[in-house]
């Protein structure tokens, strides 16, 4: 059993107090209250040979709660590396001995918890739960390790367990898993999305290495065909079919560098009332709804503008089906440039051809540098949303049918003497309203270009539902500013019909 070496640690820096180092600290305090849970269940094997009711019912929910705990900050102290803050990480010398503490009581409690096999597997769904909660820390942890060497951090070998491949601490849980006979269980965390699971816990590095390549002339005509206006396509149809599809968008890296800047140019809600005034829009009959899957935590995603617009961020949210054991999920869907709670979008608010429609829309970001004056079949990348769409329902068995939704298109022009301040206060607090009356699936507003012209759009379960959206006192705000604020400002209403099959769509007038 490894030795579990805890030394004075110095203080006398603000290094020395990262919160890095707060959170290991907290995880080892939680591995050492773990530990005394499980003495409990040591208590039961010796004097019952199995789980007491009492301990069933009071110790064994706490034990999956500190299991939790422990998998939750190892999250957290993943996140703050990936940060790039040295206040946050501090120093790696009176680091490491912090993290070789953490593994030797973690070995400990895993040693403990394993001696402990036979008693455990008489629990029921306690044993299942509790196999459950090991998968997932051993995503986590092993993330935490990789990100522990990407950053240069890695510890030497001493006394506890090497970091360096966790051996230790990862054969303990592959043991429990086995001698649980759940193996099957196993299984995810070696498959090959174990990658696309770890790059989750990668999103907080922002400065991704990969270049976003100028879209050719060639795909730009193909995704002029995707949605257009008036005229039914199928992706069948594309001349591009069985090539690699370019997602990264037309936006070049030397004009992302202009995005660092937070822009605050387009305020939504600035229909009328009369304008909004009407029938709701026709949708096709549904399969029946099926449960809805959670999707990643919106507090684990950027909070950032330019990532959410431009990098389709919230699509960091669409968890492979296997990864969803091993992080906070939640109902809360990302659907606007704003990650704030009042701005999230419910799914369980929604029927399932509006979630997976909503989830596929997370994708969505321009193709094209000019989409602030490009129609708007060709502007955004719909055919990816498409391909998400049609994925996302291949997931989990649903076939999709025709159903139309409510587009609106705002182009504009700032006038230079425009008060930014406030454009964006009347901008958040317009959508905070829209999604708190529901029904707004995805809120899309660009940068505005060298002639401060931008353009925004919102897609809506139906018509009826923009209008109780815009009548909130912010939009009626944003309403009357708009004299003052906009050169010019214009909008159109579409019809966005995705085909049978997520096959293909239409953008056509509105019409009632």
């Amino acid at each position: 059993m490894p030795i579990f070496i805890r030394e004075p640690l110095s203080t006398n820096s603000v290094a020395s107090i990262s919160p890095l180092k707060s959170n290991l600290e907290d995880m080892i305090s939680t591995c050492e209250a773990l530990d005394k849970k499980l003495a409990v269940i040591v208590e039961d094997g010796e004097e019952f040979g199995g789980i007491s009711e009492e301990t069933f019912c009071y110790t064994a929910p706490e034990i999956l709660q500190l299991l939790h705990k422990i998998s939750r900050i190892a999250g957290l102290c993943t996140r703050d590396i990936h940060l790039n803050d040295e206040a946050l990480v501090g120093d790696e010398g009176s680091l490491s001995l912090v993290v070789y503490n953490f593994i030797s009581e973690h070995c400990r409690t895993m040693s403990r918890l394993t001696s402990q096999k036979d008693t455990l597997k008489s629990s029921g769904s306690f044993f299942e739960g509790l196999a459950q909660s090991l998968i997932r820390q051993q995503f986590i942890l092993n993330a935490f390790r990789d990100a522990l060497n990407s950053k240069n951090l890695v510890v030497r070998e001493r006394s506890a367990p090497d970091w360096v491949e966790l051996t230790e601490t990862m054969r303990t849980v592959r043991f429990i898993l086995h001698a649980f006979q759940m193996q099957d269980l196993v299984q995810p965390i070696e498959c090959a999305c174990f990658a696309r699971v770890t790059c989750y816990l990668h999103l907080f590095d922002l400065r991704r290495q990969h270049e976003t390549a100028q879209i050719s002339m060639e795909d730009s005509v193909a995704s002029r065909n995707v949605c257009g206006n008036g005229q039914q396509f199928r992706t069948s149809d594309m001349s591009t079919q069985g090539k690699s599809v370019n997602h990264g968008g037309a936006i070049s890296r030397e004009e992302r560098v202009e995005h660092i800047l937070v822009d605050r140019k387009m305020v939504p809600g600035i229909l009328t009332e009369e304008d909004l005034d009407g029938q709701t829009a026709h949708t096709a009959s549904e399969n029946i709804d099926i449960p809805i899957t959670p999707v990643l935590d919106a507090s684990l995603i950027t909070k950032e503008f330019d990532p959410l617009r431009f990098e389709a961020a919230a699509s960091l949210q669409l968890l492979p089906h296997n990864a969803r054991y091993a992080f906070p999920t939640s109902h809360n869907l990302i659907s606007s440039p704003y990650n704030e709670p009042a701005h999230l979008l419910n799914l369980l608010t929604l029927s399932t051809q509006h979630v997976l429609f909503a989830k596929a829309l997370t994708v969505l970001k321009p193709i094209v540098p000019d989409y602030a004056t490009a129609e708007y079949s060709v502007m955004l990348n719909w055919d990816f949303v498409l391909e998400t769409l049609r994925s996302l329902s291949e997931e989990v068995g649903y076939s999709w049918k025709e159903q139309s939704f409510y587009a609106v298109i705002f182009r504009s022009k700032l006038k230079p003497t425009a008060d930014m301040d406030q454009l964006y206060l009347l901008d958040q607090m317009s959508h905070a309203e829209a999604a708190a009356s529901g029904g707004l699936l995805k809120y899309w507003f660009g940068k505005g270009n060298g002639e401060n012209r931008n353009l925004a759009t919102c897609l809506w379960r139906n018509r009826e539902d923009a209008r109780l959206g815009g009548l909130g006192p912010w939009h009626k705000k944003a309403r009357a500013a708009a004299r003052e604020m906009y050169e010019s400002i214009t909008f159109e209403i579409r019809r966005f019909v995705v085909l049978d099959g997520a096959e293909g769509c239409r953008v056509e007038e509105w019409t009632d």
